[in-house]
């Protein structure tokens, strides 16, 4: 009886040792999963393949410059620039013969385009209405020593150069001016062709320069400045007793420029 009872006892022992180390393989094999699973998660990407991760999915990209996509370019201005100016100021001749010649008010205004080659440099063209003439007495073929005033208008092609340096602008070059209208004010008499001899050519060339300062205001610039401009040839073709005649002109000027 007493071998009986060792023999199952034994038995006992060995079956719970058998099932101990069973559970233990079995926990140990869960916690390999588990850890492996763990070891996976909280592997992270190194930072160059985040980066070409990203990269391919287009939502981060190397290298990225604001100005260059706002300035596709480079220049960093416009190219190409329009505007209009209206002139306002003095007509004058310079006439050799004449004593009591002096100043009138005139005006005028222009439309121009600028192309820029480089930030300061600029090719500068228009077309302009530009007051001319003079004021004086004695001379309108009357005897009156009432003041006269000599109006002529012309249009006028200007072709120039432009510097521009920060707000600073200046402009000069020559211009064609074909004379559209000319009269005589006290008495009122438009011009006949001895006056077209005497005092104006129907066509003339011109030099002209202009100063501005730009002044930024949102999309466009204001440009306040001043301007003059003279013809180069003599004006008198019939040989008058007056002598040589230039007109010139020195105007205040109003502008607008915007970029295109």
């Amino acid at each position: 009886m007493k071998k009986i009872i060792t023999l199952l006892a034994l038995g006992l022992c060995l079956a719970m040792t058998t099932a101990a180390a069973a559970q233990d393989e079995e926990v140990d094999g869960l916690d390999d999963i588990e850890g492996g699973d763990a070891l996976d998660e909280s592997d992270p990407l190194e930072g160059d393949d985040i980066l070409e991760a990203e990269s391919e999915d287009g939502e981060i990209e190397e290298g990225g410059d604001v100005e260059a996509e706002a300035d596709p370019d480079g220049r960093g201005y416009s190219m190409h620039v329009v505007g209009g100016t209206m002139n306002l100021g003095m007509a004058a001749m310079i006439v050799e013969n004449c004593n009591n010649c002096s100043v009138r008010f005139a005006g005028g205004g222009n439309a121009h385009y600028n192309l820029y080659l480089a930030r300061v440099f600029a090719i500068h063209a228009g077309i302009e209405f530009m007051g001319r003439g003079l004021k004086a007495s004695g001379i309108a073929n009357t005897t009156s020593q009432d003041e006269q005033k000599l109006m002529l208008i012309y249009l006028d092609i200007p072709i120039g150069i432009k510097l521009r340096f920060s707000a600073f602008q200046m402009a000069l070059g020559a211009s064609f001016d074909f004379a559209l209208t000319g009269k005589w004010k006290n008495p009122d008499r438009d011009f006949q062709d001895a006056d077209w001899d005497a005092w104006a050519r129907r066509f003339n060339v011109g030099a002209w320069m202009s100063f501005g300062w730009a002044i930024h205001a949102g999309p466009i610039d204001i440009v306040p400045g001043f301007s003059w401009n003279m013809h180069i040839l003599d004006e008198n073709t019939s040989n008058s007793a007056f002598g040589f005649v230039r007109p010139f002109n020195l105007m205040f000027d109003v502008g607008v420029e915007f970029g295109i």
